[in-house]
């Protein structure tokens, strides 16, 4: 993959300093670390498609889009797929012409506002959809190992994981280190079953210490407490444990991933010695006016353009302007 890692396709908000040089990074992992367009997506699309044609007798669903991906996820609310596919497949329900600007008006209300939009009568069951999804997912053989349990709708797939993809350079986490990143995290919307697929195909599990890694099982992003949780899980490491970072960068691609870094701020405003964290949100070009409305500090276009972000900020620091 061709990336252009150079300052130019960068964006920082103008005032922003931070108060030290960046020495920690909290990742998201789906579209940041590891893409997720023919895993997470597909098996999205295709559980709204068996979903609406098995139990609702639609003959030719609405396909999902990727815009209306990404409506749902830069509406907020939707931290997983299993709530995203439960709203695709209750705006179809609903009879909406345009899922795509339906999705933009969610308003981050997630599946309480998916539940608002039913007809009336018309029930919609969130584990039928999980269990759905996740057999989608996994495929026969991986979902047998993981559940104990043969799936009950698809057989004999192999499962839409098999298709994704690292983003993250081999090399990135050593260069930054080189340049005074001590630490590493993850705040992840995946559970720890799907983490694992990532650590079976990458270096990360030596890499970031299991302290410093949250996953949904424990608590969903935009809680701003899944980051006091990862700067709590630095201590300890060998990473000089009796000096807590100063300045963090958390980079998702995601409402939440950045409302995760704001509900921080609010939680620990009053705090003298809190970590401060800056909100870098890693998207396409097109969206740079969004994220940067919505509060984000920085924007990059891939995970690779990291340390020449680190670069700007840290001589920001040092200039104090």
């Amino acid at each position: 993959m061709n990336v252009d890692v150079s300052k130019r396709t960068l964006w920082i908000a103008p005032d922003l300093i931070p108060p030290a040089p960046i020495d920690a990074i909290i990742f998201d992992v789906d579209g940041v670390l590891w893409h997720t367009g023919g895993s997470y997506d597909e098996a999205a699309r295709r559980t709204v498609q068996f979903i609406l044609q098995t139990d609702y007798g639609v003959d030719a669903p609405v396909p999902v889009t990727d815009n209306e991906l990404r409506q749902f996820r830069m509406a907020g609310g939707f931290n997983n797929d299993w709530d995203l596919s439960y709203a695709a497949i209750a705006v179809r329900l609903a009879g909406y012409a345009d899922p795509s600007a339906v999705a933009a008006e969610s308003g981050g209300h997630g599946r309480q506002w998916a539940d608002s939009i039913l007809p009336p009568g018309v029930k919609l069951d969130w584990e039928r959809v999980r269990w759905v999804f996740d057999e989608i997912y996994w495929g026969e053989e991986m979902f047998r190992r993981l559940f104990h349990r043969p799936p009950e709708t698809i057989r004999g797939a192999p499962g839409t994981w098999h298709r994704e993809e690292r983003l993250l350079p081999l090399d990135l986490l050593g260069r930054l280190r080189q340049m005074g990143v001590r630490h590493f995290g993850i705040a992840t919307g995946r559970n720890r079953n799907e983490l694992t697929t990532v650590f079976e195909r990458s270096d990360l599990s030596q890499e970031i210490p299991a302290t410093a890694i949250v996953t949904a099982d424990e608590l969903a992003k935009p809680d701003g407490r899944v980051l006091k949780m990862v700067l709590a899980g630095f201590a300890g490491t060998d990473a000089t444990p009796d000096s807590p970072p100063r300045a963090a960068l958390f980079c998702g691609d995601t409402r939440d991933d950045l409302l995760a870094v704001l509900n921080y701020r609010k939680l620990t405003a009053q705090e003298s010695a809190r970590t401060w964290i800056g909100a870098v949100a890693v998207i396409p070009e097109e969206q740079d006016a969004f994220y940067q409305q919505a509060g984000s500090d920085a924007g990059i276009r891939h995970v690779a353009q990291l340390p020449a972000l680190v670069e700007v900020l840290n001589a920001r620091v040092q200039r104090g302007v």
